[in-house]
């Protein structure tokens, strides 16, 4: 497989952020984890010192349920209050039948109510939709 990081890299050139992002390769619950001091001392975001914490993370990894909920265990303990998650894809029956940002949305909606507010994002011209979650509690 072809690594698509150098593509990123360009996109993020051309738009003038490539300072204000910080990638970090390969298997996303491992990486997160292993980046979980420097996320909670400030230390992994690029640009004037930061408090601490994520305050955005995207979830478009592994689209099976297993996977997202993998990412979410990892991204949640540092995670700030206000802080947003971004799950792409998120009707299956448009992109591929990937059930797992589905599934996430929903349980968070019936078994986490009053943790995050979300909000879904129906996107054109293919809907493949997009839900954007701010964690309150």
């Amino acid at each position: 497989m072809t690594s698509r990081l150098p593509v990123i890299q360009e996109s993020l050139r051309r738009a003038g952020l490539e300072h204000r992002v910080v990638l970090h390769p390969g298997d996303s619950p491992t990486e997160i984890v292993r980046m979980h001091e420097q996320f909670r001392a400030g230390s992994a975001a690029p640009g004037p010192a930061h408090t601490g914490g994520v305050d955005l993370a995207l979830i478009d990894g592994d689209h099976s349920i297993p996977g997202v909920l993998a990412d979410l265990r990892v991204v949640e303990p540092v995670l700030n209050t206000g802080g947003y998650l971004l799950f792409h894809d998120t009707y299956p029956e448009q992109c591929g039948d990937h059930p797992g940002p589905r599934h996430v949305i929903d349980h968070i909606r019936t078994v986490a109510q009053g943790l995050y507010e979300v909000c879904e994002l129906y996107t054109a011209p293919l809907n493949y939709g997009m839900a954007l979650l701010r964690r309150v509690g």
